[in-house]
């Protein structure tokens, strides 16, 4: 089995030589989220474009806090709540909450590409996934290449009989150490031949054919993804027409990422990444430019949790607290108005 294990050692460092397009977008420094409930809480302001000396400055805009809380289960994928806030994060702060089926859907069916592209980019920190991101550079532009369009079928179907034969193994050798004792050594008769690993074949021309495959990459090569110089560093640069995305060369988390669309640039830069809860990394925030229009994201928080209470539940306590928080701000004559600060275009 040593010989075996170290094979497919070889095989998975094949695999992962070159990253794909898609696999660069996927945060994979961060831990896989085994939880079913993920939190990130982030606060967002728009810069002002300079005001000439002689006018009168406009009073600065207050930031809009946001947080979304996204189940991660199989029988409701990303089914969300988005709730806004005043000043922090407490419930008693909560201005209100608003619950969508899918964040994949809300994300790739959004006519606003503003916001459109900054949730892309949060889907992908939030839940360690390219799907939605890719999906939407795909949209943008069709050289952008998914995994299963660049994936190896041969070296595919070569692991996965691989672990095929792992589970016969494993099953052949328990069923050999069950007949030990000498009334069962019979039974050995009807076990059959031990199974015959797909990576050492006895046949010299099928050796070389899988020896072939193996030195192959799990993914074509694909020419837009390059290892570049910059300064005395390496990064992961992807390069299309209306697309270009630079990556740590050693975490392949996202530096920078400029992308024209309908003749708009737009930019994301995030800022220094940071660890939450000790194992999710994430930047400290984003500096997202579209256009005319920038803003500053910062993320506050983010956590992942084992959550008993489905999202129907939990969207009913934050309705509930939304309607005493605007009970409280009536008994206290706030008014409710001054609240209400103008809504940015990517925000929902």
């Amino acid at each position: 089995m040593k010989k075996y294990s170290l094979i497919l050692m070889l095989v998975l460092n094949y695999c992962y030589a070159i990253p794909t397009m898609e696999g660069l977008f996927r945060n994979s420094k961060s831990e896989d989220i085994t939880k079913n409930l993920v939190v990130i809480e982030m606060t967002i302001e728009k810069e002002e474009l300079q005001i000439p000396s002689d006018e009168e400055a406009l009073p600065p805009k207050k930031k809009q806090l946001i947080k979304y809380l996204i189940y991660n289960e199989e029988n409701e994928r990303n089914n969300f709540i988005y709730a806004r806030y005043e000043d922090t994060f407490d419930f008693h702060n909560l201005l209100d909450a608003r619950i969508f089926n899918s964040l994949k859907k809300m994300v790739l069916s959004d006519q606003n590409f503003e916001r459109k592209l900054l949730k892309a980019a949060l889907s992908m920190y939030s839940l360690n996934t390219s799907e939605i991101i890719a999906k939407l550079l795909k949209n943008i532009n069709s050289n952008f290449l998914l995994n299963n369009e660049v994936l190896n079928n041969e070296k595919k179907q070569l692991l996965e009989s691989y672990m095929k034969f792992l589970k016969e193994k494993k099953e052949y050798d328990e069923k050999i150490k069950d007949n030990k004792d000498e009334e069962a050594l019979a039974a050995i008769d009807d076990i059959p031949e031990p199974p015959k690993s797909p990576l050492v074949p006895e046949i010299e021309e099928d050796k070389e054919k899988v020896n072939e495959i193996i030195s192959k990459s799990m993914y074509k090569d694909a020419q837009s993804v390059k290892l570049i110089k910059k300064g005395r560093s390496f990064q992961w640069s992807v390069e299309l027409e209306n697309i270009n995305a630079l990556f740590n060369n050693q975490t392949h988390a996202l530096e920078y990422l400029k992308i024209n669309h309908q003749n708009i640039d737009f930019e994301i830069i995030p800022s220094k990444y940071v660890t939450f809860s000790g194992i999710y990394h994430l930047p400290s925030g984003l500096k997202y430019k579209a256009g005319n229009n920038v803003y500053n994201i910062e993320i506050n928080n983010y956590y992942a949790i084992e959550s008993s209470k489905d999202i129907s539940t939990r969207y009913r306590e934050y309705k509930k607290k939304e309607g005493e928080n605007q009970e409280r701000r009536k008994k206290l004559t706030i008014d409710d108005s001054t609240l209400n600060v103008e809504k940015l275009p990517i925000i929902y």
